[in-house]
């Protein structure tokens, strides 16, 4: 097997160095796009210290989507509805579109509180564990479209949203509300028009942390949560930068800027939005979106939408013919994290999975694979921003470290010896998603588990049969959506049941930790807490930890004003493609 992942190995490594990996990080912001480009007014990006041409309006930014959007009123705060109404309504708060890019990047899913400014809201306070108050922005006002037509913003309108949310005006709160809708709520109130004022019973680790970041929890014109016109997409307002103009499900969806936007520029002072418009084009196949990529069809691809670019050769090729293209990493979470099913003989001895680990070079697989260019350090659940690899007790961190002959060792301790034929016994992987994920990579982990006589029976699966096994625990190890950079990912429920859970753990000394940080009153507490249960999983070995990949947004040179900045905050896309502008010149040069 090691001569058979050798001859794999070098063949993707030849290739990767044909190109020049090195090449990939370069922003093609930094570069001049052409002569058209330098003979413009430049500015220097004050986050970054990136050149850009001068802000423009005008222009409509297409991007590329994988699918699944939907204006179905029933999946507002359930579902997708988010990606066909943002830009048009808002939330109390957002990423810092002004934070200096070295101190925090705005380039992964973790959206850190330390960096939220406010949105519809100017800003907060805690007064005491009991008590948020929010001050509104006074020159906030409603589109200028029935049945709001252009009204103020006032505090009323933020306490009809939530109260409708939570259930506290009648009927059941909405769907997805997670911690929001379970918290000991006292009241919601407006003293006046610019503030709102919410107060428990009893303190809550995540009241104002939600109330800031939840993803669903969009302001609609409480005109209509009243007359049940939201379930017409085209009477949709809001107080946001776009207007939803267009939906062709399963084909496009349009926006239009508002013309009316109360928002500024942080950076530069500039009236929001600078586009005219904005589209979406599904293309669930990823040669289609290349393609679209390659000759101008769109302008960005972004992972929000699943268009950003997974693997390295796809990269490579777009680059070769389109060089000037601005590409930049992200952080998510590793999807090639292996669940451990431990109720299967013999994963439940320590030693076995252990061992597992132990076999698995994953610096050779992230060369091999990702170019190098991914992420090979062990990590738990919420990964390294909640507790890092070098943070780890020594005999923690050795228990990660490439052995073979350590792992056969103990597999040898654990009384699983070879047979005659050299395997020591098989294991079935459901292995999610190879139109996704790069079946190269599993396929090395299957060789290296073969030199220490484990055969790992490679089985992958698409869409229903995948979930089905995942959900009946139908596996040894199984790939999961892995290792998340957000704190409070796969947290509740995703350890002892649910489609993602961990199956069959039972752990009495766990499951305690667990009640105490769900009753934890502070958020410094709460995450204290994670952090020792992220840990216990990992010394453990409650998964079999993986390389977190490198995964590229992809926008044309012509689109100005972008350092590699994900989204503005938990679904919240719009906000930072309004801040973007395009250079028509350049794009006509490219285009003709």
């Amino acid at each position: 097997m090691r001569n058979s992942r050798s001859v794999v190995i070098f063949a993707l490594v030849v290739g990767m160095l044909a190109f020049g990996a090195a090449g990939l990080w370069a922003a093609a912001s930094e570069e001049s796009g052409g002569d058209a480009a330098m003979a413009k007014e430049m500015i220097t990006d004050p986050t970054s210290g990136a050149q850009f041409a001068a802000p423009t309006y005008g222009g409509t930014l297409t991007l590329a989507a994988h699918g699944g959007y939907t204006f179905a009123i029933d999946s507002f705060e359930n579902g997708r509805a988010y990606r066909a109404i943002n830009g048009v309504v808002e939330k109390l708060a957002m990423m810092d579109w002004g934070v200096d890019r070295n101190t925090y990047g705005i380039n992964s899913y973790n959206q850190p509180l330390q960096y939220m400014r406010g949105l519809l809201a100017e800003s907060w306070e805690t007064p005491d564990p009991l008590t948020t108050v929010f001050h509104l922005r006074p020159e906030v006002r409603w589109q200028n479209k029935a049945p709001v037509n252009g009204r103020p913003l006032v505090a009323d309108d933020i306490v009809a949203n939530y109260k409708r949310y939570l259930g506290l005006a009648g009927g059941d709160p909405s769907p997805n509300m997670d911690r929001l809708d379970d918290m000991p709520w006292d009241s919601i109130t407006a003293p006046d028009d610019h503030t709102v004022v919410f107060k428990l019973t009893s303190p809550h680790a995540w009241f104002t942390h939600d109330l800031l970041w939840h993803e669903h929890t969009n302001m609609y014109a409480p005109e209509q949560l009243e007359d049940g016109s939201l379930e017409d997409w085209t009477k949709l307002v809001g107080t946001g930068p776009f207007m939803l103009t267009d939906v062709q499900e399963g084909s496009s969806f349009t926006w239009e800027k508002n013309p009316d936007y109360w928002g500024v520029d942080e950076k530069y002072g500039n009236q929001l939005p600078y586009i005219d418009s904005f589209k979406i084009l599904e293309m669930p196949d990823k040669a289609t979106r290349l393609a679209a990529y390659r000759t101008g069809r769109v302008d960005a691809g972004f992972s929000q939408m699943g268009a950003s670019i997974r693997t390295l050769e796809d990269l490579e090729s777009l680059r070769k013919s389109n060089p000037d293209v601005q590409a930049h990493p992200f952080e998510f979470r590793s999807d090639y994290l292996m669940m451990i099913n431990l109720d299967s003989e013999p994963l439940g001895d320590i030693r076995v999975r252990r061992a597992i680990q132990k076999a698995i070079n994953l610096e050779e697989i992230n060369d091999a694979v990702f170019g190098g260019l991914g992420n090979a350090e062990p990590r738990g659940m919420s990964g390294r921003n909640v507790m890092s690899y070098d943070e780890w007790p020594a005999e923690v961190q050795e228990a990660f470290r490439f052995d073979p002959t350590a792992a056969e060792a103990l597999l040898d301790e654990a009384g699983r010896p070879r047979g005659d034929d050299g395997v020591r016994f098989s294991l079935i992987g459901n292995i999610c998603c190879p139109q996704v994920l790069n079946a190269t990579y599993y396929e090395l982990v299957a060789s290296y588990l073969a030199d220490i006589g484990i055969d790992f029976q490679l089985e992958f699966e698409e869409g229903a049969n995948y979930a089905a096994r995942m959900q009946s625990a139908d596996y040894d190890l199984a790939t999961s959506e892995g290792a998340s950079q957000m704190i409070e990912e796969h947290l509740v429920g995703r350890f002892t049941e649910g489609y993602w859970g961990f199956p069959n753990t039972r752990d009495a000394g766990y499951e305690a930790k667990f009640k105490e940080m769900q009753a934890a009153d502070s958020f410094e507490e709460w995450e204290r807490l994670w952090s020792e249960l992220n840990f216990f999983l990992v010394e453990n070995h409650w998964m079999i930890t993986a390389v977190e990949p490198p995964q590229w947004n992809v926008l044309q040179p012509w689109v100005q004003g972008w350092n590699g900045e994900n989204m503005l905050g938990r679904h919240q896309y719009a906000e930072l493609w309004a801040r973007l502008w395009i250079d028509q010149d350049l794009k006509e040069q490219f285009l003709n």
